[in-house]
């Protein structure tokens, strides 16, 4: 078995996805001291990359993450993922290690074959005493129960309640029955059609199709996280010079290494592109299908693949840092996150569990001193109560309608990275919306170069030269407009909403916004407010504090802007514009949008406060870029950013990210969210509902532990089946919404 070692803040990993044993998609797990001692005993966690330590048992509901090592030796196997909810380890206690699909299929079919022979009653048919006394459905008992007696198990043991302990008490009540029916025929009844361990194999047959579904649904839930998961290869094609190249695990690759990427191949790393030229099918990322032409000095993503040119990439990240990788990481941790309306939910079922075992007590008993009840049964009353009033269809309500949500809407080029952005994008009230980049495609031109006692030339090398270093707009804008050498800037001192001040050519030098220094710009005013009213932005250039001019920049509007803000709207949302341009800029763009509320000449720091009072009247939502929006995006009930590929900030401040940068989704996401909130509120009360019905049938003898297994599956399948609705209507999100009713 090949090992790759890293070291990285502390904690040493071994790779193993080489071992033919063990399941590709691990990857990594956290090396400790029993590890090694035992390596035996240190499978990998489903997740945990080499940066990241094993969470700890207290902390697992909360991250989603790997059991720790301790928790792992104590339980056998470390839980996948969110598991504790769905998945691997099953709604109904904790199923501590994932079957193989094709273990999952033969132990169902033989369950299956085994109940239908004992349903024939073989006994009767051929007389043999051996089947008087052996029932097929042991066999479904042992094979489809072992599972739920596991699960059962590992949460006593973790001192924990959970719904696979009443199932497991449930089938051992039909077994011990089973037992007395054959010790003692005539206390219980000896005909075949009293079979109870029938009732056992049926409800071990059931729960264990249950979980099966419920896994699937999961699973395609996930398809585009472990999509993303494999885009990337393992290997690369280094250029060693013009001629030759060498294959080299893409791990060993180091920043700065050149890379070959042929036509029709996946691109294995991020990096610029030093010569070819080619159409990059991006679309895995942004969701956006049409390839994007890449030359000279284009930036290039792992997990993208190259269509029809010869590319040679120089390496600009590390293996670790790459966009695919942040954005994988932050869509798994997105599953362990839970909406407060899942909190709830968990809640409740943790009440139902010891609840199920007082009502199965107290409806014996009842039974138990009615005449014409035997004692057989009020016991078979009381089973059937705790088969019926399991929380599972409760607990999957709200986990598996997250889940069906993220990964529909990863397919749509729309990143969840916290579960519960979708409950709250479901009761915005106030969608607050930056201005560039977010309703404008943040491309700023220069429209006027107005000097005062300079000429144009030195005005715009000197702001140019100021401006060079900065990843703002209007800094790329006016340094995008200059031609010529740059002068040298030492002293840089830049001001979020406010501008910079630099010593260039050993000049003091200051560039700010026209709001914030109009009163200093003297006879330059006037100019500059008739460009500011025409809707331009404009930056005022100081040099050893005397203005020496201005200079009026424009912007363009996104061509969806207008048809998204209209749609909000008719959702009962209300838009509102934060900039931090001046007046007129802010008035005549949100006049062109149709946006009535809007706030102007805002810093940062002001949004955020914004921010916070729009809180204080109903559920907001901020939408930005994610780059001098972070600190609003944070503070926002919740947050959408216009991301694009390479923009990690974007990704990282926000709740959900536009891969794509389509804004004209926002009303679509809204208005889904809306639909998964239902999903969820209707799984509940169905769910809810049912278990009651049967409680009372189950008192009164109308369903046995058989019949009311196939309610209590059945609830839980529909409740399943309901949630994966989402993956298909997720799919429309690129479409226009309706209003909502």
């Amino acid at each position: 078995m090949e090992k790759e070692r890293h070291h990285e803040e502390g904690h040493e990993c071994c790779c193993h996805s080489d071992e033919p044993t063990r399941e590709p998609e691990h990857g990594c797990c956290c090396e400790h001291e029993a590890k090694k001692n035992k390596p035996e005993l240190s499978p990998c966690c489903s997740h945990e990359h080499e940066k990241h330590a094993c969470h700890s048992h207290e902390r697992h509901e909360e991250h989603g993450g790997c059991c720790c090592h301790a928790e792992r030796e104590e339980h056998g196997a470390c839980c996948s993922h969110d598991h504790e909810h769905y998945g691997g380890c099953g709604c109904c206690g904790g199923e501590e290690k994932e079957e193989k699909g094709y273990v999952r299929i033969i132990i169902l079919l033989v369950s299956l074959v085994s109940l239908v022979l004992s349903f024939i009653d073989l006994y009767e048919k051929t007389g043999l005493i051996f089947f008087h006394y052996f029932d097929f459905a042991w066999i479904a008992v042992i094979l489809a129960g072992y599972s739920i007696f596991r699960g059962a198990i590992a949460s006593l043991s973790r001192k924990k309640l959970t719904s696979k302990i009443l199932i497991s008490l449930a089938i051992l009540a039909g077994v011990a029955l089973e037992i007395t029916r054959l010790a003692a025929p005539d206390l219980v009844g000896s005909h075949h059609g009293e079979s109870y361990v029938f009732a056992s194999g049926e409800v071990a047959f059931l729960m264990y199709l249950g979980e099966w579904i419920e896994d699937l649904t999961v699973k395609k839930s996930r398809s585009g996280i472990e999509k993303m998961m494999s885009l990337a290869p393992a290997t690369v094609e280094l250029a060693l010079d013009d001629m030759t190249t060498r294959t080299a695990r893409a791990e060993s690759v180091q920043v700065g290494d050149l890379v070959l990427v042929r036509p029709g191949s996946a691109i294995a790393v991020d990096g610029e592109v030093v010569s070819g030229s080619s159409a990059v099918d991006e679309s895995v990322i942004t969701g956006e299908s049409l390839p994007v032409e890449k030359t000279v000095g284009s930036l290039v993503y792992g997990g993208t693949m190259n269509t029809n040119g010869m590319l040679k990439v120089r390496i600009t990240k590390k293996r670790e840092d790459m966009w695919i990788g942040k954005v994988t990481e932050l869509m798994r941790e997105a599953e362990g996150k839970r909406a407060p309306i899942a909190r709830i939910a968990d809640k409740w079922a943790g009440y139902i569990v010891p609840a199920a075992c007082i009502l199965a007590v107290l409806v014996f008993l009842v039974c138990f001193f009615i005449p014409s009840v035997s004692v057989i049964d009020a016991v078979i009353r009381g089973v059937t109560v705790l088969v019926v009033f399991c929380p599972c269809s409760l607990a999957l309500a709200t986990p598996t309608a997250i889940a069906a949500g993220i990964g529909a809407l990863a397919s749509s080029g729309v990143m969840v990275k916290n579960g519960g952005a979708l409950e709250e994008l479901a009761n915005v009230k106030y969608l607050c919306l930056d201005k560039t980049g977010t309703l404008t495609k943040g491309e700023l031109s220069v429209k006027e170069v107005m000097p005062k006692g300079v000429t144009e030339a030195y005005l715009l090398r000197l702001a140019a030269s100021a401006e060079q270093g900065s990843e703002h707009p209007i800094a790329k804008a006016i340094v995008a407009a200059y031609e010529g050498d740059f002068l040298p800037v030492t002293d840089l001192i830049a001001q979020a909403g406010v501008g910079i001040s630099a010593h260039v050519d050993g000049k003091e030098v200051e560039i700010s916004s026209f709001d914030r220094s109009q009163d200093r710009i003297g006879d330059l005013r006037a100019q500059a407010e008739n460009a500011a009213e025409a809707g331009a932005t404009v930056v005022c250039v100081f040099e050893a504090g005397a203005p020496i001019g201005a200079i009026a920049l424009t912007d363009t509007l996104r061509e969806e802007a207008s048809e998204m803000i209209e749609e909000v709207k008719s959702l009962g949302v209300t838009p509102v514009m934060l900039t931090g341009d001046h007046k007129a800029t802010a008035a005549n763009v949100s006049a062109a949008l149709g946006i009535k509320e809007y706030k102007y000449s805002l810093r940062p720091e002001e949004k955020t406060a914004m921010i916070a009072s729009y809180k204080g009247q109903g559920k907001t939502c901020m939408v930005g870029d994610g780059v001098n929006d972070a600190p609003a995006l944070v503070t926002a009930d919740c947050s959408v950013s216009i991301a694009s590929v390479g923009r990690e900030i974007a990704v990282e401040s926000s709740d959900v990210a536009l891969m794509d940068g389509k804004i004209r989704k926002i009303p679509r996401l809204i208005l889904f969210s809306r639909r998964i909130l239902r999903t969820i509120k209707g799984n509940i009360i169905f769910a809810m509902t049912v278990n009651l019905i049967a409680v009372a049938l189950s008192a009164l003898g109308i369903l046995t532990p058989a019949t009311g297994a196939i309610v209590h599956n059945g609830t839980s399948i529909l409740v399943v089946l309901h949630s994966a609705l989402l993956l298909i209507i997720g799919r429309r999100l690129a479409g226009a919404p309706k209003k909502a009713a």
